[in-house]
């Protein structure tokens, strides 16, 4: 696994390791035993929290307390489909249109595999359109009759009613 460390902090960590054991050495040969502990205790603490500091390269950040590498934006991205379905796209460029299907037999839709085709009409229609100007609204007489298949959209729909956000859609 690659944590991205530096010479510089191998350095660090080597300087910090002589001082501390060098220390408390001199220290416990000279009978201070208590004077030692507390010296290793307190440049380890020193040690660590001064090279946390100087050393904040993100891969070691990261390896160290789960840290990511920028910050990500807010609110996160939703989904451009509901949960648990796929996006499908039919067409190229600007005539792209884009379908979202259920691949997993989870929203009470008829399952879409590879060698269906998308119904648009009737009653067994096994897709919703997205449209690139749609808002939640727009989609809340879908999702609403959705409701009894167990449709929801994690941040647009969450079963009972659609937010004021626009829903994303692909570009």
């Amino acid at each position: 696994m690659d944590i991205g460390i530096d010479y510089s902090l191998i350095v660090y960590a080597l300087g910090a390791t002589a001082v501390g054991l060098g220390g408390s050495y001199y220290l416990m040969s000279g009978g201070r035993m208590y004077s030692a502990i507390g010296f290793l205790l307190a440049s380890i603490a020193i040690f660590v929290y001064f090279g946390l500091r100087w050393f904040e390269g993100m891969k070691l950040k990261a390896f160290l307390v789960g840290g990511v590498d920028k910050k990500m934006p807010w609110p996160p991205q939703i989904n451009f489909c509901p949960d648990f379905m796929s996006l499908k796209q039919i067409g190229v460029g600007t005539n792209a249109r884009y379908y979202c299907v259920d691949t997993m037999g989870v929203t009470g839709l008829p399952l879409f595999t590879k060698t269906s085709d998308l119904v648009v009409s009737g009653n067994d229609i096994n897709n919703i359109l997205l449209v690139k100007d749609r808002t939640a609204q727009t989609y809340a007489t879908t999702l609403n009759a959705g409701r009894t298949l167990g449709i929801t959209w994690e941040g647009i729909f969450d079963g009972r009613a659609p937010s004021s956000r626009t829903p994303p859609y692909p570009a």
